[in-house]
Order: structure tokens, then sequence, then C-alpha cells
């Protein structure tokens, strides 16, 4: 795996996350309740810069998991294969749930009143 590839992914990880963080506190500013419960349980512990520093930690986290697999994804096991494969699924999974979840709190800031 190209480490271009790898970087895009990681910023598209990086930004999906931010446009979680982003649109959560838009709707939480106009009364909207975190549904994710263990976000929610996060924002009642440390509020949104605890969200924030685990969020970003959660990113830092993947990227080293991607770095750490791409050792031995470049190599001529299969165990580095299957690892490599399962690792970089997520991170492409996670890309795609975050916009998902972007889209849907913009969903519901526009059914929110004062929106």
């Amino acid at each position: 795996m190209r480490g271009t590839r790898i970087a895009l992914w990681l910023l598209m990880l990086s930004l999906g996350q931010l446009a979680d963080l982003l649109t959560t506190q838009a709707a939480m500013a106009r009364g909207a309740v975190e549904a994710n419960s263990v976000a929610a349980s996060v924002l009642s512990t440390g509020g949104l810069g605890l969200l924030w520093v685990v969020k970003g930690s959660l990113v830092l986290a993947m990227g080293v998991a991607v770095l750490l697999v791409r050792r031995y994804w470049l190599g001529t096991e299969r165990r580095g294969h299957v690892a490599g494969s399962l690792v970089w699924r997520g991170l492409q999974l996670s890309v795609v749930v975050l916009a998902l979840t972007a889209v849907h709190n913009l969903s519901v800031i526009g059914l929110l009143p004062g929106a």
C-alpha cells in the first residue's frame, strides 16, 4: 500500500471525525441530545473537550495500526495480508460511517427549532 493512499484515507478519517464533532456540537447547541451511548457517556464525563480528545486519539490509533500492519502486509505471509486487509477495510468503513453520521446530524439540525 502506497504512503499517499494511506495518508489520503487517514485525512478523510480526520475530516470525518471533525465533521461528526462539529455537527454534533451544532445539534447540541440547538437542544439535541447525543444518541450514541458511548459518545453520550464521554460527553457527560468530560464534555465536548474530552470528546475531541477521544476522537483525535482514535484517528491517531488508526494511523498507528495502519503503519504497523503495513510492514507485514508487504511481506509474503498470509497472516500479514489478512491483517492488512482487515485494518484497511476498517479504515474505509470508519470513513463511510462518519460521513453518514455527519449527514444524519445535519438532517437532525434541520428539524430542530431555530434551524
